[in-house]
């Protein structure tokens, strides 16, 4: 539960490889067009996208 008395976190943006970035941003695109997410403009609270691969069986 958010009690307000939590500073602020932001962290950096990290660096995908190019074919990786590709596969993110098709999710996250496809992810906002279903409205499953939505952008927002301005946030004091800002954490990166983390990727985990599924393993193929």
């Amino acid at each position: 539960l958010y009690r307000g008395d939590f500073k602020p976190s932001i962290e950096h943006q990290r660096r995908l490889n190019p074919a990786m970035k590709e596969v993110v941003k098709a999710e996250m695109l496809k992810l906002l067009y279903s409205r499953i997410i939505y952008t927002i403009s301005d946030s004091s609270w800002v954490s990166p996208v983390q990727v985990v691969l599924k393993k193929v069986e």
